[in-house]
């Protein structure tokens, strides 16, 4: 019985832990990492949507992706008015 009791109590005591430990992850990465792996999809096939939510603060992956995103979809309108003004 001591046993089984010990046993439990490490059960549970790893699975706070393991969920502490994947909501940090989460909180880091600004959303779930298959949602962050589709946003990157997109773009690496040249869809700079910057239409998505990002969950956590301005410091997460997300938050960051989506920046840099917006950041190449200004730089590809200046390329274009440029060459555009060139032509």
């Amino acid at each position: 019985l001591r046993y089984a009791l010990v046993g439990i109590l490490a059960l549970l005591l790893a699975g706070v832990i393991g969920g502490l430990a994947a909501r940090s992850i989460v909180r880091q990465l600004g959303g779930e990492p298959t949602q962050l792996m589709e946003i990157m999809q997109h773009a690496a096939n040249g869809d700079l949507n910057t239409r998505f939510p990002v969950k956590g603060d301005a410091s997460s992956v997300l938050a960051k992706l989506k920046t840099m995103l917006e950041g190449l979809g200004v730089l590809i309108g200046d390329i274009h008015t440029s060459s555009t003004e060139l032509s």
